[in-house]
């Protein structure tokens, strides 16, 4: 071998190995981000994007802008997502929607937030497909069509996106837009909970065999989709669940059963918890009478109602604790409601 081609073997050879595994680390870095490495996302992406490869310059531009694992800097971060727009990368493009429609970072622009969306979904993304029909769905940032969002849940609903086929689903089933049509609401509701274990799809299912639209009414069949929801912990799921035991719709009656739910419905602040809980301590159903536990959430379901009863049970319950209960009781539930044994609140 002569000199010349020994001196080109040792530098393609130095070039070799000094060449990172390209779609190794941009994976790796990406799944670091995914992971909540951010140190590790940084190191491995950082010069991936700086070669132009848009998942990296992605990736890194939502740290900037999101300040995960380095100090924020929106400026940098937009910059180095709308590098990755630009190369026609449809994840970054929609997340350049995202950020100007939900204006956390930058201010709120609906017309850019439109331009980006209708960016990717005109290629087929679905989540910009999906982004772009909610914004027509609400008028948001655009003249209410419900024409074009359903054109847009459609495209992206047969692309099996979860969200879109629940968007769909919603809207044959509340006739919005289109004449109503339990049958297809009922299609594109079971395909999102049987294919994806979607919650608040099972949910909607389970409402719709209750109520035998677009199906034979079936109440032991909603119970089993509500039973997949709730163990999801979906709050409307748990509340149908509850109310379903309360009047033994499609399982046996179980007050008991029933507050349990509410009970957990009221730990996540869920304001139903709050109401029937109360009522279920005022009268003893499902749980022991106790005047103090009734008037705690009583007045928790007065303070998320802002002053205002959630229905005249309530207000006629309050009347009679009011009536019925001494101070003591009354500061004991206050004292609970508060967290602390002199009514005060303690910093946490």
């Amino acid at each position: 071998m002569t000199v010349r081609a020994k001196t080109a073997a040792l530098a393609v050879a130095v070039m070799l190995a000094a060449a990172p595994t390209f779609a190794a680390t941009v994976t790796d870095g990406v799944a670091a981000y995914e992971g909540g490495d951010f140190a590790g996302a940084l190191k491995a992406l950082t010069p991936f994007a700086q070669m132009g490869e848009a998942q990296a310059q992605l990736t890194l531009g939502s740290m900037y802008v999101y300040g995960r694992g380095v100090p924020r800097d929106v400026p940098a971060g937009m910059s180095w997502i709308g590098k990755a727009a630009a190369q026609n990368n449809l994840d970054a493009q929609n997340e350049m929607g995202l950020i100007h429609h939900n204006g956390r970072a930058v201010t709120r622009n609906m017309d850019e937030a439109l331009k980006w969306f209708r960016a990717a979904a005109n290629k087929g993304h679905p989540p910009a497909e999906y982004n772009l029909a909610t914004m027509y769905w609400s008028g948001d940032g655009v003249m209410k069509d419900f024409s074009e969002a359903l054109t847009w849940f459609r495209k992206a609903a047969d692309q099996n996106y979860p969200p879109a086929q629940m968007g769909l689903a919603a809207m044959y089933r509340d006739g919005e837009g289109i004449a109503r049509n339990d049958a297809e609401a009922v299609k594109w509701f079971r395909r999102a909970a049987e294919e994806h274990n979607v919650a608040p799809a099972q949910d909607a299912l389970a409402m719709m065999y209750f109520d035998g639209r677009g199906v034979a009414k079936d109440d032991a069949a909603a119970v089993e989709w509500l039973r997949k929801a709730v163990a999801q912990n979906n709050g409307a799921a748990q509340y149908h669940m509850a109310l379903a035991y309360l009047k033994g719709t499609g399982v046996p009656k179980d007050p008991s059963e029933a507050a349990k739910l509410f009970h957990r419905l009221a730990d996540r602040k869920i304001p139903e918890g709050y109401q029937y809980l109360a009522l279920m301590y005022g009268t003893g159903m499902g749980v022991p009478q106790d005047d103090v536990q009734a008037y705690r959430w009583t007045m928790l379901s007065y303070m998320a109602g802002k002053g205002k009863p959630a229905s005249d049970d309530m207000e006629t319950l309050h009347d009679l604790l009011e009536t019925r209960m001494s101070t003591e009781q009354k500061r004991a539930a206050m004292r609970e409601i508060m967290g602390a044994p002199d009514g005060k609140p303690q910093p946490q």
